[in-house]
C-alpha cells in the first residue's frame, strides 16, 4: 500500500508501526523518522503518543518528555492520555523531576480532569521522595507535603462515584508508610 501511494497518511503510520513492532533500534529508528514526517503534517494525539514512544524507545527522554507534554496542548483531547504517558516515561528513564515538571505544566495549562493530574504527579512526588537519601530528609518531606497537597485537592472534587477513589486511598496509604 505504501509504494502505490506514499502521500497516504494511513499508509505511512502502517509503515511505522511495522517498523516500531520489529523492536531493533534501526527498525525503531526509521518509525521515528516515519511519526515525526507524520507529525509535522498531522500532529494528532495518536500520532505524538507513538512518536513519544519511539523517542523513549530509543532512550531519548528529553524530547519523549516534550512530545507528551505536547500531547496536552490539545484542548480536544481528555489530558489523561498525556499524563499516563508522561507518568511511564518518568519511570522508564527515572526522571522523577521531569515528570513532574511536565505534570505541573499540565496543571497549569488544563482545568479540565484535573483530578487525574493530581493523582499522577501525587504518585510522582511519592516516588521522587522515595529516592531521596537520610542526607536529604527535607527536600523528602517536601516532596511529601508536596504529595499529600494533591491527594487533599484532588479528594476535594473527586466524586464519591468515581473509580479513582481506589487510586487516591492507595496513595495516601504509600505515603503515610514512608
Amino acid at each position: 500500500v505504501f509504494r502505490k501511494n506514499p502521500a497516504d497518511i494511513s499508509a505511512v503510520l502502517n509503515l511505522a508501526d511495522a517498523y516500531a513492532a520489529m523492536n531493533d533500534a534501526a527498525s525503531v529508528s526509521l518509525a521515528l523518522a516515519l511519526y515525526k514526517g507524520l507529525a509535522e503534517s498531522s500532529p494528532s494525539d495518536m500520532i505524538l503518543a507513538r512518536l513519544a514512544d519511539a523517542y523513549a524507545r530509543l532512550s531519548l527522554f528529553d524530547r519523549a518528555f516534550t512530545t507528551a507534554l505536547r500531547r496536552s496542548w490539545n484542548p480536544l483531547v481528555s489530558p489523561e492520555g498525556p499524563v499516563s504517558q508522561i507518568l511511564l516515561l518518568a519511570g522508564a528513564g527515572g526522571d522523577w523531576e521531569r515528570g513532574i515538571d511536565c505534570l505541573q505544566q499540565i496543571l497549569a495549562g488544563r482545568e479540565d480532569e484535573r483530578e487525574v493530574t493530581l493523582l499522577a504527579l501525587a504518585a510522582l512526588y511519592v516516588e521522587k521522595s522515595r529516592v531521596l537519601s537520610e542526607k536529604e530528609k527535607r527536600l523528602r518531606d517536601e516532596y511529601r507535603s508536596a504529595a499529600a497537597a494533591c491527594l487533599d485537592e484532588a479528594e476535594a472534587s473527586l466524586p464519591r462515584s468515581s473509580g479513582m477513589w481506589e487510586n487516591l486511598l492507595r496513595l495516601r496509604k504509600e505515603l503515610e508508610e514512608l
